[in-house]
């Protein structure tokens, strides 16, 4: 198993349960998962990494931990402004299908606490710029916030999933947008549910059918994947292919 980097004190980080689970139960099948803040990234923790993961923070202590990591040659880092980062890695050739997860520190307003708490804050201005860069964006794009009018507005014509999640100053309420329909199809569906009481009830029914599935005779397993192709064809591909 890999081992990632996990910096325990990062303020706003998803590693709370049932909060990076939530999120990766949005994310479509992908080549190429663009991460332009990464700061502690639950989401690239715990998701089952696709061909190429490119990521970057403009703090340079946070690159040197994932740098230092050592995670292989699937892992590309860098260390810019969020937009020149975009506007650079959006230019590669061979990218495939591109997913891009983007947890910015959230506008200064919508949080509890109006302290400080990053080397590199945003300030209005900053998320301006930022939501006018992604919000016409034609490859799957993900971004996570807390309620505020300005997200509402930029995103308006996103969907958008809302969520309760823990924080170190008690629930907090979560927005996740997203520039694509809800997924039938995901990348990585280990965390399917929307608790862990579903999750937990998915794993075990999934393990029934597969131990009855590898006592049929393998001419009624054949059978019973021609009759899935033919009822739901895009899905099966799909899921085949990823």
């Amino acid at each position: 198993m890999i081992k990632l980097p996990t910096i325990s004190t990062y303020y706003g980080g998803k590693g709370s349960s049932g909060t990076y689970q939530k999120i990766i139960n949005h994310v479509r099948p992908h080549d190429t998962l663009i991460i332009p803040f990464l700061g502690n990234c639950a989401l690239t923790r715990r998701i089952q990494w696709p061909a190429q993961v490119i990521a970057n923070d403009l703090d340079p202590y946070i690159i040197d931990q994932w740098r230092n990591a050592e995670l292989g040659p699937r892992l590309d880092l860098y260390n810019l402004p969020a937009l020149d980062f975009l506007a650079t890695v959006l230019k590669r050739p061979n990218l495939g299908r591109v997913v891009i997860y983007c947890d910015p520190p959230y506008p200064l307003g919508s949080r509890k606490s109006q302290q400080l708490r990053y080397h590199f804050e945003m300030t209005d201005r900053d998320h301006e710029e930022l939501l006018t860069a992604i919000r016409f964006l034609r490859v799957d794009c993900l971004v996570s916030t807390y309620p505020n009018e300005r997200y509402a507005q930029q995103l308006s014509h996103w969907n958008r999933t809302e969520f309760q999640s823990q924080t170190r100053h008690g629930a907090a309420t979560e927005w996740l947008f997203y520039n694509y329909p809800i997924p039938e199809v995901l990348h990585d569906t280990r965390f399917a549910g929307n608790n862990y009481r579903e999750r937990e009830y998915i794993k075990r029914k999934a393990a029934r059918w597969v131990a009855k599935w590898a006592l049929l005779p393998p001419h009624e397993q054949q059978h019973i994947m021609e009759q899935l192709i033919i009822v739901t064809p895009n899905v099966i591909v799909n899921q085949i292919n990823n």
